[in-house]
């Protein structure tokens, strides 16, 4: 699709020679890549795509994929920053939906689980063991901006309901972390036993709710 794109100046980029291209071919380029490298990796997941995959996917040589990225776990994370940026607007309507906030927290557990079923993206990072390759690869700062969008987008919203007196008046951050953790209990899935798990997980939403919601005389 690109590959009749003018290409103007080439610059060396970690030994590796880089074309150049206008600021239009860049925006088309990129938009390309995020959207064929989703469906790639969605359908072989990060181990099994190569550099070689995408660039033939968007029509373009591996050398221009190097003007985008230094590697594919950089686009493949690109790819999920932009996905969570959508979880977490999924998030905040259940949060803006709902007075009671144990009950908000419940559904919010709730539809955690439920969003990483319906999206191939997020269940990869689970069926696939994706995070395991990420955190081998990128440098901790990199990892470190999907703890930092979602920090952004919920401690606001989580200082509030405290102000209100809502939930407890622990670290924002640290309710983040819990709610990190929950989600992540589905890559120890068959460890915790498959027959089980569904309960297993609705019972510790119950307990975070009611714990994170508990007033200082012990009543929710």
């Amino acid at each position: 699709m690109f590959q009749g794109y003018h290409l103007t100046i080439k610059k060396k980029m970690g030994g590796k020679t880089v074309p150049r291209f206008n600021e239009l071919e860049k925006v088309n380029i990129r938009k390309n890549l995020i959207q064929k490298g989703t469906e790639l990796f969605i359908l072989y997941g990060l181990k099994k795509t190569t550099i070689d995959n995408i660039a033939t996917a968007c029509g373009i040589s591996k050398g221009s994929f190097y003007a985008f990225y230094e590697t594919k776990e950089d686009l493949y994370l690109e790819i999920w920053l932009k996905e969570e940026a959508k979880f977490n607007e999924f998030l905040t309507e259940i949060m803006q939906s709902y007075d009671d906030a144990k009950e908000m927290l419940i559904e919010v557990c709730r539809g955690t689980f439920r969003y990483f079923e319906m999206n191939p993206f997020h269940r990869n990072m689970y069926e696939k063991k994706e995070m395991e390759q990420l955190v081998r690869k990128l440098a901790p700062e990199k990892l470190s901006m999907l703890i930092n969008q979602d920090n952004s987008t919920f401690v606001p919203l989580i200082k509030k309901l405290q102000e209100e007196k809502k939930i407890i008046p622990i670290d924002p951050e640290t309710v983040m972390g819990i709610h990190r953790c929950l989600s992540m209990l589905p890559l120890i899935r068959q460890e915790v036993g498959a027959a089980v798990f569904p309960a297993a997980i609705e019972h510790m939403i119950q307990f975070i709710a009611e714990g994170l919601t508990k007033s200082e005389n012990g009543r929710t």
